[in-house]
């Protein structure tokens, strides 16, 4: 009968966290429009795909050569068909939204199988679900939440699995590398058979057996993805071949012809901070509690030997990456997410350690417990107030204060209050652990609250869509003037470009006796420089909206051959546009 009962309860749970990470990541995944050069980039490679039929290596009308393996674009493509083969902004964010539940599902498995706990598993993936950077990585149209469960659901089979544990070779984990590998390149494969290997060696199994059989598993994961290099470099050549070299080595090694997110070792450091949030919050009670007469060599490897095998894991795990990607000189907060699941389980083991420090953890669970309430406050606030700052801030707070509230935005506003207010109870009324249980949950639901409404309503006035119908406006009947894009920039108009539905034209230089251009601000200077000798210029529009993938302004220019005319130095700060 225990046993019936124990089983039914893990169902029940089971299924219920399914029910909450469909919640938190599909639903509103629309709802934004994109604001970064970054997600329309990667949504546009499935578009070349559906438009051109080339799924080896597609290169659109404003975009590049691609470098990165095509696996998020196949997904993006292939998903599309719930759309009738067209690419939204839902469908783009689909494949990260995806890969989170399954990643979480895998966590929460895993979990429970190694420490015996479901309300310890089911609480990790609730912490690893409600980490900003977590969140905001599963509901972007980008390769790095992909890559992340690929990852993570490897290193957890690999190192966790007692059954793969055991064999010289494991099929599924070989393909979930090639997964890995054929989303962002061979670092898919590095870092989990690197991780495995050294749990191989802190179990003390054999040094020669652990080291070939993750050489031969990483080699074989290899397999699947070389056909596909093999078919991109028969497409694209020494050009694909040096892209690829450059940004799979050259990042590595600090080589390449360009700084990329270049930081230093510490930039890591805080992006982990930062990328925690809310729950770094909580770790600032450690120095306090911290028992420092403890931290001797003996003591800690004393500790060490009495953790468990999911904790060694976990640490292992964690440190590898950190200190892997501490190397490169290039560094970004994404680079680090396949550390959160193991964040996400010292989280939640460091609130057992709290038990003791009631006072500590409902602090904690109280300002969980405010934020839906300082959140109706501030729009309330702003509401009254008007618009304010400059640039970012005043589109976001001018989103704001036009803002009405959507039936999506009230519901889950109306859920997320509610969900305060019974935390708020069990704060008063019951013991600290389950204080910030409820806390966790509400938390949860002010993501919902806050990709429903709040993200839109400050982040939608960024994006450059607003532009597009303009254009589409201008040009009703006529051709869409194509694009200037000085030779050798690396800057595009992805944003414009995706909402045209690819159909934005890229050109080096003026075309034919006469003609238009959509050129940004911070270009048109050049533009004249490169050209006034051929061609008079003149600005017709200035949309006065600062793109979001340059921060600058978009024109629509109208240009002139001078057929003999003399040139008119004019120079770019006396330069006075034409608003049409």
């Amino acid at each position: 009968m225990l046993s019936n009962s124990i089983s039914i309860a893990r169902r029940y749970t089971f299924s219920v966290l399914i029910l909450l990470l469909l919640i938190t990541f599909i639903p509103f995944l629309g709802e934004t429009y994109f604001n970064t050069k970054g997600e329309p980039r990667e949504a546009l490679v499935a578009v070349d795909m559906l438009q051109t039929g080339n799924w080896i290596l597609p290169i659109g009308n404003s975009t590049d050569m691609p470098y990165k393996p095509p696996m998020l674009a196949w997904c993006i493509a292939i998903l599309s068909f719930i759309n009738g083969f067209v690419v939204t902004e839902f469908v783009s964010r689909l494949p990260s939204a995806l890969a989170m539940i399954a990643m979480g599902l895998v966590v929460y498995q895993y979990t429970r199988r190694s420490t015996g706990q479901t309300t310890t598993a089911f609480f990790t993936v609730l912490v690893l679900a409600t980490m900003f950077e977590v969140h905001r990585a599963a509901t972007n149209c980008r390769v790095d939440m992909l890559l992340t469960a690929f990852m993570v659901i490897a290193i957890y089979r690999m190192t966790l699995c007692p059954k793969v544990t055991k064999r010289f070779i494991d099929i599924p984990s070989i393909l979930l590398l090639s997964g890995a590998v054929l989303t962002k390149g061979p670092v898919g494969m590095v870092i989990p058979c690197a991780i495995a290997w050294i749990v191989m060696l802190v179990r003390h199994q054999n040094t020669v057996r652990a080291t070939i059989s993750m050489v031969v598993t990483g080699i074989l994961s290899l397999i699947i993805p070389a056909l596909w290099y093999y078919a991109a470099y028969k497409q694209g050549g020494a050009e694909f071949l040096d892209l690829v070299i450059e940004e799979n080595f050259g990042r590595m090694t600090g080589t390449m012809s360009y700084e990329s997110h270049v930081n230093p070792w510490w930039y890591n450091i805080l992006t982990i901070l930062a990328g925690m949030l809310p729950y770094t919050l909580l770790f600032l009670s450690a120095p306090f509690i911290i028992k420092y007469s403890e931290l001797k060599k003996s003591k800690i490897k004393e500790w060490w030997h009495q953790l468990s095998d999911i904790d060694q894991v976990m640490i292992v795990s964690a440190l590898f990456i950190f200190i892997f990607y501490c190397i490169p000189a290039s560094k970004r907060s994404v680079y680090l997410l396949p550390m959160y699941p193991m964040l996400a389980y010292g989280v939640v083991r460091y609130i057992h350690i709290l038990i003791n420090r009631p006072a500590i953890l409902k602090s904690f669970a109280g300002l969980l417990a405010s934020l839906p309430f300082i959140l109706i406050v501030a729009f309330i606030a702003i509401k009254i107030k008007g618009p304010f700052g400059t640039n970012s801030t005043l589109l976001a707070t001018q989103g704001i204060f036009d803002a009405s509230f959507t039936f999506k935005g009230v519901l889950t506003t109306i859920i997320s209050i509610a969900a305060g207010v019974i935390t708020w109870k069990y704060i008063l009324k019951y013991d600290a652990l389950q204080s910030i249980r409820s806390a966790i949950i509400t938390l949860l639901t002010v993501f919902w609250s806050y990709s429903a409404f709040y993200q839109p309503t400050i982040l939608n006035p960024k994006s450059d869509r607003a532009i597009v119908v303009e254009l589409v406006n201008m040009y009703a009947h006529q051709k869409m003037a194509p694009c200037w894009i000085e030779p050798g920039s690396m800057m595009r108009m992805y944003t414009i470009n995706y909402y045209l539905r690819n159909k934005l034209e890229r050109v080096e230089k003026p075309q034919g006796e006469t003609g238009q251009l959509i050129v940004a601000a911070c270009d048109y200077p050049r533009l004249l420089e490169m050209f006034d000798k051929e061609y008079r210029f003149f600005v017709i529009r200035d949309f006065k909206h600062r793109s979001c993938d340059f921060k600058s302004n978009i024109y629509v220019v109208n240009y002139q051959k001078r057929n003999g005319e003399q040139s008119i130095s004019h120079p770019a700060a006396d330069f006075q546009p034409v608003i049409k």
